[in-house]
Formats: C-alpha cells, sequence, structure tokens
C-alpha cells in the first residue's frame, strides 16, 4: 500500500449480522467495528501503515455484505484505498 505516497486512505469495513450478535454480550455493530478494528491495528502495526491513514468503521447488520448462503464462508472484513 506504500505504493501509493503519503495521499493514501485505507478503509477497512467490518460486518456482523443480527445472528451472531445474538450469540454474544454485544451487538452487530459494536462487533463489526471492534472486527475492522482488529485488522486496522494490524495493518497498522505489523504493515507499519501511518495509523491516521487507516480508518476502521463496522457496519452491523445494516449494510450486509453477503447472503445466507455466502455467510456459512466466516466473518467479513474488507479493505479498500
Amino acid at each position: 500500500m506504500k505504493k501509493y505516497g503519503a495521499d493514501y486512505l485505507v478503509q477497512v469495513l467490518g460486518y456482523a449480522d443480527s445472528q451472531e450478535a445474538a450469540s454474544g454480550a454485544m451487538g452487530a455493530l459494536e462487533l463489526s467495528f471492534l472486527r475492522a478494528r482488529t485488522v486496522r491495528d494490524y495493518l497498522v502495526d505489523s504493515g507499519g501503515l501511518d495509523a491516521s491513514r487507516v480508518k476502521a468503521m463496522g457496519f452491523g447488520s445494516e449494510r450486509p455484505m453477503v447472503t445466507m448462503p455466502a455467510r456459512l464462508a466466516g466473518p467479513r472484513t474488507g479493505a479498500w484505498t
């Protein structure tokens, strides 16, 4: 990602649905944000990216990334530059 120079911005988007959140103590929005933040922290700590250039956002069940059959594949996190 460093090939973009000093003007890059990475957005890490986390997703979770109400079914995943129902099994724990937190809601889907919080779970999706925690997923995105974990990936963001990894990119900053291990990837050497500038923390001010990497943003984490969680969408919960507000903007589903996949349909129910694809849900079986596991948690979803996306990163875009």
